[in-house]
């Protein structure tokens, strides 16, 4: 798909990709991958990632592309750059030679001269994109739009609409789940992204975790074997969820601790897995999340860790200590942040963590006291609920 859309705009249709996935599960190297292939030779590339709410410095983003843009002209044969970098007029300086940061069109301060500023327009702040792609086609790659500033934001939107006959490719990638997770600081991205998503030149790619096969290749190439301990495909898939990262950060902490050893296959090693702490990367990453989370989801994510990966709803309900529609929608943002997943199993709704590293994180950060707590109230609440199940009574006891 990606390898005709490459092709689509080497012809002059120029297209918005974006490309949505959580956390870990290959964004930045899918993109790194696109960049590689045959069909995007000859593309100028130009890549920037979007920091954190970067609110005090607007347009960061596209000056970092610009600065490369910059870099490309000064590289061309013979090519200066004055007649492009010559400052506007009033802003001072000698003819020819490169305007000063602050005065060129895409970074007008506040105390620029007024007619500076009047040149601003979002036309003038892309337009060194529509020169570059006059002398060939261009690939723009922009990472991590759910933290882009709103200045970046309106721009990116402006550019994205008006490439249709050009040969420019916009990629951005962004992770739903922080979208959700701030919405106070990102409802105007979502509401962006959704309006793009409607444009004929968009294109919507969404990554999914991997899945059985493709964890257990990963395992084979890392480990360097062509045949794996056994268990340990189910322990990693168990852990990771089927996410990439967490595959390979997980490998990696068993292989630091003397778990697992490349070119070796020992099957006493898997019993020994659930021994090694959760990575320091993947510990900072659910605790960061975690944070975000509303007080009613932090409080039933807690009583979901401690009864396990999954819990049925009707258990969960007597449970917690919130009810009703406020339940709910607790278990909605859950889901959207992909904490958990909703499922089905003998006509019972059910609730299952998206992989064991969360699940084991958030029990493991419990007191002692709340983890007793917590584990009075499902013991009485199952003795109650399942009395009359049998396939529960080993549970109970």
């Amino acid at each position: 798909m990606v390898a005709r859309v490459l092709e689509e705009v080497g012809e002059g249709r120029g297209r918005l990709l974006l490309i949505e996935g959580e956390a870990g599960i290959g964004k930045t190297r899918f993109v790194e991958e696109v960049l590689k292939l045959p069909r995007a030779e000859g593309f100028y590339k130009l890549t920037t990632r979007c920091v954190y709410f970067e609110e005090i410095d607007p347009y960061l983003p596209f000056k970092e592309i610009y600065l490369q843009y910059r870099e490309i002209l000064e590289s061309w044969e013979g090519a200066t750059g004055e007649e492009f970098f010559a400052p506007p007029a009033g802003a001072g300086g000698e003819a020819g030679e490169p305007a000063p940061l602050s005065l060129l069109p895409l970074m007008v301060e506040e105390d620029t001269a007024k007619e500076v500023k009047e040149e601003t327009t979002p036309e003038s702040r892309v337009k060194f994109l529509f020169d570059l792609e006059r002398r060939g086609p261009v690939l723009l790659f922009v990472d991590d739009v759910h933290w882009i500033d709103r200045a970046s934001l309106n721009l990116m939107k402006y550019l994205s609409t008006r490439v249709g006959n050009k040969r420019i490719l916009i990629m951005a990638t962004y992770r739903p789940e922080d979208l959700l997770m701030e919405r106070e600081k990102t409802y105007h991205i979502l509401e962006t992204l959704k309006a793009l998503g409607k444009e004929r030149t968009t294109t919507r790619l969404v990554l999914e975790r991997l899945n059985r096969g493709a964890v257990e290749e990963m395992i084979r190439d890392q480990l360097e074997v062509s045949e794996l301990p056994h268990g340990l495909l189910d322990e990693i898939y168990r852990y990771s969820g089927g996410n990439p990262f967490f595959v390979e950060e997980l490998l990696f902490s068993l292989i630091n601790n003397g778990i697992l050893y490349p070119g070796v296959v020992d099957d006493s090693a898997v019993a020994r897995i659930r021994e090694v702490e959760i990575p320091l990367t993947l510990s900072d990453l659910i605790a960061r999340r975690y944070e975000s989370l509303s007080d009613d989801a932090r409080r039933v994510v807690r009583s979901a860790a401690v009864a396990g990966l999954e819990i049925e709803l009707p258990l969960l309900q007597r449970v917690v200590e919130i009810s009703g529609e406020r339940l709910l929608d607790a278990l909605e943002e859950l889901q959207l942040t992909r904490f958990m997943e909703e499922d089905k199993r003998e006509g019972e709704i059910l609730y299952r963590f998206t992989n064991s590293i969360i699940q084991e994180y958030i029990y493991r950060n419990l007191s002692l006291s709340r983890r007793r707590y917590l584990h009075n109230r499902i013991g009485m609440a199952m003795e109650e609920l399942y009395k009359n199940r049998p396939r529960y009574y080993n549970t109970i006891a």
